[in-house]
């Protein structure tokens, strides 16, 4: 029986595979779904599972270890797994986990008749996707929906291997998770018909929450910050590459050094292959006598810190001939910290700051000013910000995102 015909039944279960689960505060969606949901709410039943990895190379090179599982997400709960699972890597887009059909056929070994939706947070073109949809074709046949995720918005014509992955996904796709608009046209692109869901990225509503000047100090100790003597904060964080803009910001800061050293401090937190040109820049700042600091890399846990002690991040993405800001996962973090945040015209950056004055042409340096003073002005209007920090709570938390999900899930 085609998955696309199956009839309702009163028993949910949601499996989710994902490379970015190694990081427990990219967790806290599944946990606020958790929250939630019971093992049995009424007439619908609803299991949860997680597959991670063991260990997880991001693009930056950066290899990451699975962090625990927290409860109530367990190794052996039947309702609510949390599993961690060997896995060989080859590429962002091609993880292969060892014992997968095992994990699929256990977890949905109680739900026969039941909905059984299957969610690999991989791209359709991925070979991650496409062995996970076999795994579970040969665990459970068609007894299960499967959907996958869209992070690309620029359309790239692939090699025919990877061309003939992604036409044999889309085809037996129930759905399509895109994080935007422009995802959802490089994937309509590539000839998918069937229905697509808004699947934002979304921020640790109990991690990312705006921290005291002095939980900030106390934070940061080591790096003996400077007295900011009432000067407004400008921030960037990210990695240090060009493409991501750093050079443009730096640029305009010594362009403007003696209009911005009284009334700005300018903070920088990151690493990549520009780390060294950044923090001679700050120096050379400094020596200008604009108060400056380079912090390097800073965790998951110490980003909440940054982002409270400044006061405007800049986000100066340029955009390149194969890539384009995706979303920008710090502009929600930053906001649900207190931080205004302006940006670039590159990619989904104008769409998740949503607001128009905070916007800037790439490279455009004139423009990067005017957006900086006009934010600057808008600190003074507390109400103002609070409406920003609400309307970023509504529609990127977790908490927000889950309850989201789930009516999806229930719809589906």
């Amino acid at each position: 029986m085609s998955s696309r015909n199956q009839k309702k039944n009163n028993k949910i279960h949601v499996l989710s595979i994902s490379q970015s689960m190694v990081v427990a505060a990219y967790r806290s969606f599944f946990y606020q779904l958790a929250n939630l949901v019971s093992p049995s709410e009424g007439p619908i039943e609803v299991a949860l599972g997680i597959v991670a990895p063991d260990r997880f190379i991001e693009l930056g090179g950066q290899l990451r270890s699975c962090e625990e599982f927290q409860l109530p997400f367990s190794h052996s709960s039947l309702n609510r797994m949390g599993k961690v699972l060997k896995a060989r890597r080859f590429h962002v887009q091609t993880v292969l986990f060892r014992g997968l059909g095992k994990t699929i056929k256990e977890f949905l070994r109680s739900n026969e008749k039941g909905e059984n939706l299957i969610f690999c947070m991989a791209e359709p073109y991925s070979i991650t996707s496409l062995f996970v949809w076999l795994t579970a074709f040969f665990v459970k046949r068609n007894q299960f929906k499967f959907y996958c995720i869209a992070t690309q918005n620029i359309y790239k014509d692939f090699p025919w291997p990877i061309k003939l992955i992604q036409r044999f996904v889309l085809k037996r796709c129930d759905g399509i998770f895109a994080l935007g608009q422009e995802h959802e046209a490089v994937i309509r692109k590539n000839a998918y018909d069937g229905p697509f869901f808004s699947f934002p990225l979304w921020f640790n509503s109990e991690l990312f929450r705006k921290r005291s000047l002095a939980e900030c100090s106390q934070a940061f100790m080591q790096h003996s910050l400077p007295n900011l003597e009432g000067r407004k904060v400008l921030g960037f964080s990210g990695s240090l590459k060009e493409e991501k803009g750093i050079l443009d910001l730096l640029t305009f800061l010594k362009m403007n050094q003696q209009n911005l050293k009284e009334r700005y401090a300018f903070f920088v937190c990151g690493s990549g292959p520009l780390e060294a040109e950044v923090e001679k820049a700050c120096k050379e700042l400094i020596g200008f006598g604009m108060m400056a600091h380079f912090f390097g890399p800073l965790s998951a846990d110490e980003m909440p810190y940054f982002f409270s002690v400044c006061d405007i991040l800049v986000v100066p993405s340029r955009t390149r001939r194969n890539w384009k800001e995706q979303f920008g996962r710090i502009i929600i973090e930053a906001k649900a910290c207190g931080c205004s945040v302006i940006g670039s015209d590159s990619g989904e950056i104008p769409v998740v700051i949503d607001h128009p004055d905070y916007i800037f042409s790439e490279g455009n340096l004139r423009e990067l000013g005017r957006a900086i003073e006009h934010a600057a002005s808008d600190l003074s209007l507390p109400e103002f910000k609070k409406q920003l920090m609400q309307k970023n709570f509504d529609k990127y938390s977790d908490k927000a995102l889950a309850s989201q999900f789930y009516e999806t899930i229930k719809a589906l």
